[in-house]
């Protein structure tokens, strides 16, 4: 009789761990605007031109508390989409090569933030961390000098500064800085033969906003 006491009360005890862990959980949406930072690593020579498009993201978010005063986990699985417009002269055919390549992923941000204020009604943070990137757009575009080419996955970092009005509402800024490469640009149009030329990523600041529920 004891030990199913015992048992029980284990049971209980861990039963009301988790749902004080789950009274620290906060659920939401959040989405916003990217402003890329896209690069490509070209030929010296090459007179390419690069207009970034402005794009967005969309998705579920989560917000834990940590045991440790001031800190806090977000985590997200959002809907992200970035591109770029290249424009490259051909000089001795007095052409333009003109290109938009869009880049269209699931990326799931992980980041710790530390609170600057605990006020109730507006709470001042930082936040960073790492985020993986799936590619789920299309994976080759066809441009001037042969094929870009976007990696499957993307690993990339983030960092920045955000604002939490009356525990609900959310206003975040942020840069993202990937880490490697977002794509390769190859010399021919079956990439299965080709060797990469060039390396190109796809960084971007990123404005957003999120509710709380």
């Amino acid at each position: 009789m004891m030990k199913r006491n015992v048992c029980i009360g284990a049971m209980l005890i861990a039963l009301l761990s988790v749902t004080e862990s789950m009274a620290q959980i906060k659920f939401g949406v959040k989405g916003g605007v990217n402003l890329p930072n896209v690069t490509i690593n070209d030929n010296p020579s090459s007179s390419r031109v690069i207009n970034n498009r402005v794009g967005f993201f969309i998705g579920p978010t989560a917000l834990l508390d940590l045991p440790v005063k001031g800190m806090a986990l977000d985590a997200a699985v959002l809907f992200d989409q970035r591109g770029v417009e290249t424009k490259n002269p051909d000089i001795i055919g007095s052409r333009v090569y003109l290109t938009t390549i869009t880049q269209r992923q699931i990326t799931i941000p992980v980041n710790i933030r530390y609170n600057l204020t605990p006020g109730e009604k507006a709470r001042l943070f930082v936040f960073a961390g790492p985020q993986l990137g799936i590619n789920i757009g299309k994976k080759e575009n066809k441009i001037d000098d042969g094929v870009f080419v976007f990696k499957k996955a993307s690993f990339s970092i983030n960092a920045g500064i955000g604002v939490l009005l009356f525990q609900h509402f959310q206003i975040s800024a942020n840069y993202n800085v990937v880490c490697g490469k977002s794509a390769e640009i190859w010399n021919a149009t079956n990439t299965d033969y080709a060797n990469p030329l060039y390396k190109s990523r796809f960084n971007a600041w990123q404005f957003g906003i999120g509710y709380y529920f």
